[in-house]
């Protein structure tokens, strides 16, 4: 039972960044009335990706002295953030569709292959242990589940909005749901001793656990961390204040054109 809910949880984490992020641009999409052809193609070219990623970690982990996963993780966080500029941007001020079509299939490959590598990685472990296996499969089908059913009511949320109250919160999320990632890519890179040490800026622990249920839930959506450094909560700040002036920027031009 206790495999069966550690694999329920891992990923329904990983899986629920995805999903979330998948609604969030599929309303985007339907906002900007832009095609939503980049769907497919971009979700088999980040599974195959994140595929070829688990199969080769050990070989990647050993780069840059041993900092090889931290590093590409991190890239990959920041591969969501700059595209989401732009998305946020063209909500209020129309884009050429090329770009905004390539800005969310950035996003959804970059999460797609980080989410899913950890996946591949999770299970693959247990592929060898029969008195596990089941347990393990059974676990990330249902929090596979759960996760995709979250991102539908999320969608389903979102298109029950006027059109002026959708664009407000899918781009609110948008920059809530990436600067939390730019926060995580900080972490990975102190993980890998590649940031100056930085104080605990505040302790949370005892509030909201990063380990309990709604910790972790909360860490793979908004990048939720209950010990941040200042060098974390620095970036953190910055992220959303970029991202929320680009915002208040276009909704300022959109309303004098």
């Amino acid at each position: 039972m206790s495999m069966l809910l550690n694999a329920l949880l891992l990923v329904l984490r990983e899986v629920l960044e995805a999903a979330v992020l998948l609604s969030l641009l599929w309303n985007f999409s339907k906002l900007t009335r832009q095609s939503v052809r980049w769907m497919i193609p971009a979700a088999v070219t980040g599974l195959a990706i994140a595929v070829c990623y688990a199969v080769a970690i050990e070989t990647v982990t050993d780069w840059w002295d041993g900092s090889g996963q931290e590093c590409i993780s991190a890239g990959l966080h920041l591969a969501v953030y700059l595209p989401m500029l732009i998305l946020v941007w063209a909500l209020y001020r129309p884009l050429p569709e090329k770009y905004t079509m390539v800005a969310m299939s950035l996003v959804f490959v970059a999460a797609s292959i980080r989410e899913g590598s950890e996946i591949v990685i999770y299970v693959g472990a247990f592929m060898d242990a029969p008195s596990v296996k089941g347990a393990v499969f059974s676990g990330a089908v249902i929090g596979a589940g759960i996760a995709v059913s979250c991102g539908v009511l999320v969608s389903a949320l979102m298109g029950t909005l006027a059109s002026y109250q959708a664009r407000f919160w899918v781009a609110i999320c948008l920059i809530f749901v990436a600067s939390g990632m730019m926060l995580q890519a900080v972490s990975l890179l102190d993980q890998a001793g590649l940031l100056e040490h930085s104080d605990r800026a505040f302790d949370l622990e005892t509030w909201v656990s990063e380990q309990s249920v709604l910790g972790q839930l909360l860490y793979a959506v908004f990048g939720y961390d209950s010990q941040p450094s200042w060098v974390q909560l620095g970036v953190y700040a910055a992220s959303l204040t970029l991202a929320l002036s680009l915002m208040y920027s276009a909704r300022r031009l959109a309303v004098r054109v």
